[in-house]
Parts: C-alpha cells; sequence; structure tokens
C-alpha cells in the first residue's frame, strides 16, 4: 500500500481497488463502475502496477516539470515587484505595468494565481448575485452615464473629493470628468456642458435617484417645499429634448460603478507610486492624464483619426511640463 504522505487519496483508491484485480480478488468490469473509469483503462492500470507497483496508478507526467511552466526566477521577481512598488495595483493594472515598464509579458490569470498564491493583490469579493446584463445601446452617443464617485483620490491623508464622470453607454468610452467636493448640480451641469459641446446632445441620460436630479422628497421634514415640480436639472434637460431614465436599483448603474472602479484603482495607485504628495500637484497630474487617455482614445478607436505628429508633440510638451513643474530638483 502507498505511503499517505506520498500519494493523494484517488491514488491511494485506484492503487486499492486495482491491487484486488491483479490478485483475481475483482473482476476488471467491477472496478471499472468503482473507479469510474472504462475496462480498458483499468486493463492498463492493471500492467501498469505489474511493472511499477503503486507509481503505476500515476500519471506519467507525475513529477515532471511542465514544458510552459514559468522559471522560478521570474515568478520570485514579479511577487518582489509587486511588494515593492505595485502593493495597491489591481491585477489587470500590474499585468499591464509589468509589460510596459519591465518588459514582462504574462497572462492576468497567471499573475493573479502567482499573487493569491502569496496572499498578495486586492481583497477578494464574495457573494456576487448574476443578473442579466441590459444590451449595449448599438450607437455611440445615443444614452450617457452621468455618476459621483465620493473617493480618497489625493491618498488617505488628503480631503476626499467626488469624480463626476459622463461615459457613453455603447462603447464604455468615459467622455468628460471632473473633481469637486461633491456632486452637486452646477458640477454636473458643468460636466454635461463639455460633453454636449463636444460630442452633441445623447437621446437619453441614465442617472440614479440624486436630489440634484429628481425630486424624491414626499412630505415629512420637507412638506413646505413643492413636490409636484420638476427640478431645475429635470427642467434643462426637458428644453434640450434629452430623455432623463433614472436607476431603480444600485445594480441597475453596475456598469459605470466598474468605470469609476477602474478609476479608483488606477488614479490613486499611480500618484502614489510616482511619490507625488501635495494636493495641488496630484489634481493636476490626474487632470492632465484623465485628458489624454480619453481624447486619444477616442480619436482613434471611434473616430478613426490619425495621431499627428503635432499632436504627439502637444502630449509630449504637456508631460514635460508636469514633469518640470513637479520634479524635486
Amino acid at each position: 500500500m502507498p505511503q499517505p504522505d506520498s500519494y493523494s487519496e484517488q491514488d491511494m483508491k485506484r492503487y486499492s481497488v486495482i491491487q484486488q484485480t491483479v490478485v483475481a480478488a475483482l473482476s476488471s468490469a467491477v472496478a471499472a463502475k468503482m473507479l469510474g473509469l472504462s475496462r480498458r483503462q483499468v486493463f492498463r492500470l492493471k500492467a501498469s502496477v505489474r511493472r511499477r507497483g503503486a507509481d503505476g496508478v500515476r500519471h506519467g507526467n507525475h513529477g515532471h516539470t511542465p514544458a510552459n511552466a514559468k522559471p522560478l526566477r521570474l515568478k520570485q521577481r514579479v511577487v518582489r515587484i509587486h511588494r515593492k512598488h505595485c502593493f495597491d495595483f489591481n491585477f489587470a493594472h500590474f499585468t499591464e505595468t509589468l509589460a510596459e515598464e519591465f518588459a514582462i509579458s504574462l497572462s492576468r490569470e497567471t499573475i493573479r494565481c502567482w499573487l493569491r498564491a502569496k496572499g498578495l493583490g486586492p481583497k477578494q469579493h464574495h457573494g456576487h448575485h448574476r443578473r442579466r446584463r441590459r444590451e449595449r445601446k448599438a450607437q455611440f452617443g445615443t444614452m450617457l452615464f452621468l455618476d459621483g464617485s465620493p473617493h480618497l483620490w489625493l491618498g488617505p491623508e488628503l480631503p476626499m473629493l467626488t469624480l463626476i464622470l459622463s461615459t457613453d453607454d455603447a462603447t464604455g468610452i468615459p467622455l468628460y470628468g471632473r473633481f469637486a467636493p461633491q456632486e452637486t448640480r452646477d458640477a454636473c451641469f458643468e460636466v454635461l456642458y463639455n460633453v454636449f459641446r463636444r460630442y452633441g446632445l445623447p437621446n437619453s441620460l441614465y442617472l440614479d435617484k440624486a436630489g440634484q436630479f429628481t425630486t424624491t422628497r414626499h412630505g415629512g421634514t420637507h412638506r413646505f417645499q413643492r413636490d409636484d415640480q420638476p427640478t431645475s436639472f429635470e427642467i434643462a434637460m426637458d428644453r434640450l429634448a434629452v430623455q432623463l431614465i433614472f436607476a431603480l436599483t444600485p445594480q441597475a448603474r453596475g456598469r459605470g460603478e466598474r468605470i469609476n472602479g477602474s478609476f479608483q484603482g488606477r488614479l490613486v495607485a499611480e500618484p502614489r507610486r510616482a511619490g507625488i504628495n501635495t494636493a495641488a500637484a496630484q489634481l493636476k497630474t490626474i487632470q492632465e492624464v484623465i485628458t489624454l487617455v480619453v481624447f486619444s482614445v477616442f480619436s482613434v478607436v471611434y473616430l478613426k483619426e490619425q495621431l499627428r505628429w503635432n499632436y504627439l508633440v502637444g502630449f509630449g510638451l504637456i508631460v514635460a511640463a508636469v514633469f518640470f513643474v513637479f520634479k524635486k530638483w
């Protein structure tokens, strides 16, 4: 009988059953039913056990290094980089950073398995309920999301800000965003003003039932305020012929929430890694990053425009300006 510390439970069960067939105490047909195998597989295991003993129940590749296995030194380097530089990056962000800055091309799943084995990476979320996803709109600009995301965007030592972001539903491309102390009506108007000027009017806006968008009070402490009149936001959108669609549950806005979550995972980690520790420097850098990424992706992916040399020079000058202004000399 194989030793329990060197063989799995399945191996021990297989060896016990096959050994009985070898000494003719059990038929091959019965052994096949007990192991969930075919009779041909049982015949092969019997012959292998006669030749190799208990090792005959193991697969022929047992103990061999897979041909596609990554070197142990590479795995140790990746774990070391994550612990030292990118400890607050999510798996996708860390995978992209490895490829861009360290010339290490690995799949996200490989990174996830390596880091999880060491107890690293973002906290796991359990208990998600499966819900039917709403189909995206067929055309860019048909429907837009508008949502505010309060977060410690500038780090735990600085005040909380709210990123008010407008995103296209069809493509998932962020169109415009700004930081504000709170998600106010005027801040939302400013975001929509910039979006409408650059991309035109959408057919509809997908919103939550925040107080700046619609009236949700009925009686109570606000009984002296009119409940049957539209808000100034509703009046403005009605004059622009933009339909307002209000989500009934937080889960209905999951697509917009995931976009905000992506920004929270990246825009906070990058300034920390770059050593930016002042509120003005962080805010300015984040604004420039959002502007460059949004308009570059939109121009190339959706409008099919080529980035001309003068655009690239302008982008380079912006990056150079941020470098010279905020570098510690």
